[in-house]
């Protein structure tokens, strides 16, 4: 039997940073077995954790779990010993902002943090751009997780980002649905500035063309309203805590609460509530600008995303914050659909890494670890329609797993400890995920300035 064998990582090519992997050493052809001997496992289905088990990968597929000792694995198989860890499925960021440039410097930060799926919800890349990345990322030729991409913003006539649509009516809200959907963009991005009149018309197309549309609750719009419109998901808590207070937010007001959870169950409306963006209401300044993760970040992107604005909340915002915290904790309890997402690049939110900060800030809202876990695996997989193939660890599912060195459910920060990330049937073990940090770290202290689009 073979020992597990590591992905090299190959040096930086001269024009663009591209972290690529060994042909030699990490490919999952159909034929390679992988078998994980020994490892308790954490499955995510919602069933207790199962000690001493063995699981075998085939190819890119998890083929067969048994009771270690039941099973002898292939002469030729790759063995990974996991006597006390703990094997997870791969982890998704279900709200980022990385296929902009320099997006080579961001996708393998996911990888090394065990993140192997995000929904990006806005980019400037064409479609054929993203095809061409997801098939590069599919065939090894660069480090990155699975790809679910939005394309541009949707907004008002004057739109806040750069690289948004601006619609004005119906009309062009119509257009924009009908333009999204040829394209073979995976869902359409509504944001602050959307008239009412192109919200309504936009909701109506996109479930003729049969996309799913997502994003903030606009100005002119009510999260009931954005619910029983079908907007399939609403970020950041987007206007929320006002419309389930007495007066702006200030105030809880039980009856309004109350209505608004049973219209989001009824309606199927997810949450992905973003905590780890509110930087300032849980971290300090100086925890902020001393933050050893940092040198990840180029100094290019740092300015390009407002990274120099960061700040410590009011008093106020904490409060806020708070409140946010507990009723996201009631969300859970009544039933509503919880994705972890963190809106990296935005400010002090690092690609990967933020992830784990933003499950241990849904421990802290009243999750329990294993609820927090199922955010980032079976409830984005479920939410993406790819739940017969990702979101947890059984026999016919796609070999995206995480082995852990601590129990994840006896402390949310575990996830932390990763000793190996297997992504579509390959292996990075621990020396590979480092080398790919210490790529990263220097493309982005190196001597190229970057120039990246800004993003939301």
């Amino acid at each position: 039997m073979k020992r597990l064998r590591r992905c090299r990582v190959l040096p930086l090519t001269g024009c663009a940073f591209c972290v690529l992997l060994s042909t030699a050493s990490a490919f999952a052809d159909s034929n390679s077995t992988v078998v994980f001997r020994d490892v308790t496992l954490i499955d995510c289905t919602g069933v207790p954790l199962r000690p001493h088990q063995t699981v075998v990968v085939k190819g890119n597929r998890i083929t067969q779990i048994a009771k270690q000792g039941s099973l002898k694995p292939p002469a030729d198989a790759t063995i990974v010993q996991g006597s006390g860890k703990y094997l997870i499925p791969g982890l998704w960021d279900m709200h980022v902002h990385l296929l902009w440039e320099p997006f080579a410097q961001f996708l393998p930060l996911c990888i090394a943090n065990g993140v192997t799926g995000v929904r990006d919800l806005h980019t400037k890349l064409t479609p054929d751009e993203v095809k061409a990345l997801r098939q590069r990322i599919r065939k090894g030729e660069v480090v990155g997780p699975r790809l679910i991409a939005s394309g541009p913003i949707v907004d008002g006539p004057h739109p806040w980002w750069a690289g948004s649509i601006a619609v004005t009516n119906g009309a062009d809200a119509r257009e924009v649905v009908r333009r999204l959907k040829g394209e073979r963009r995976d869902m359409v991005k509504v944001y602050e500035g959307l008239p009412r009149e192109a919200y309504f018309a936009l909701a109506q197309e996109a479930r003729k063309q049969r996309i799913p549309f997502v994003g903030h609750t606009p100005a002119t719009i009510t999260p009931a309203e954005a619910a029983q419109a079908g907007q399939k998901s609403i970020e950041h808590l987007s206007r929320i805590l006002e419309a389930s207070s007495v007066t702006n937010g200030e105030s809880p007001d039980e009856v309004k609460t109350s209505a608004l959870l049973k219209l989001f169950k009824e309606c199927h409306t997810w949450q992905c509530p973003t905590f780890v963006v509110q930087v300032g209401s849980y971290r300090t300044l100086p925890e902020m600008t001393n933050d050893a993760r940092l040198k990840y970040i180029s100094k290019g992107v740092q300015a390009q995303a407002y990274w120099h604005e960061a700040r410590q909340d009011s008093a106020d915002g904490r409060v806020r914050f708070h409140r946010q915290l507990e009723l996201v904790g009631r969300m859970h309890r009544e039933g509503i659909g919880l994705l972890a997402g963190t809106d990296a690049i935005m400010p002090y939110v690092f690609p990967g890494f933020s992830l784990h900060d933003e499950l241990a800030l849904l421990v802290r809202a009243g999750l329990s670890p294993l609820a927090a876990l199922q955010t980032a695996t079976v409830n984005a997989a479920g939410f993406l329609g790819l739940d017969k193939s990702l979101g947890t660890v059984q026999p016919g599912k796609l070999a995206d797993l995480v082995l852990l060195d601590g129990n994840p459910l006896e402390d949310i920060r575990n996830t932390k400890r990763i000793s190996l990330v297997m992504f579509d049937g390959r292996l990075f073990d621990r020396a590979a995920l480092d080398s790919l940090l210490t790529e990263v770290e220097a493309a982005v202290q190196g001597p190229k300035t970057d120039d990246p689009a800004a993003s939301p």
